[in-house]
């Protein structure tokens, strides 16, 4: 499974490919997606881990697989994710619109959601690849103290 997200993200799509453009880098309210994930049996288009979206970028290929799709629905639903799609000749054609209502989407379904922060460990001084700048008596670390 891990070989077939990583085949899916080489060969790209021309819609996924450009799509992707504006969602990497944290370019949509702040929020990190992944492209070409795998949740359970199933790989999405994209995922935002944070808040738990997936989006589908449906293309002709989605026509002929209504029931696969659908399971797929269920169980990414019953995780308590949430799901919005995107036919692919939308977002070739209007990708303005297609990231507006993204952003509309984030904004309604997750206004209430804070979206975590990362933590990381405390550390009185920094690490030894670091800057090596002065450290002070009382343990806080100033980058620009003299040596």
């Amino acid at each position: 499974m891990r070989e077939r997200a990583k085949e899916l993200r080489k060969a790209g799509f021309l819609h996924e490919v450009v799509f992707w453009e504006k969602l990497k880098g944290k370019q949509i309210c702040g929020l990190d997606f992944h492209r070409q994930q795998i949740i359970g049996n199933f790989i999405v288009d994209f995922f935002a881990p944070q808040i738990g979206l997936v989006i589908e970028l449906d293309g002709c290929s989605h026509d002929e697989r209504k029931d696969y799709d659908k399971e797929r629905e269920d169980y990414l639903k019953s995780l308590g994710l949430k799901i919005i799609r995107f036919s692919s000749r939308e977002t070739l054609h209007e990708l303005k619109s297609v990231i507006k209502k993204l952003k509309n989407f984030i904004e309604k379904e997750f206004q209430k959601k804070k979206f975590p922060e990362r933590k990381f460990p405390e550390r009185k001084f920094p690490s030894p690849r670091g800057v090596a700048a002065a450290k002070a008596a009382d343990g806080v670390y100033r980058p620009d103290a003299k040596k």
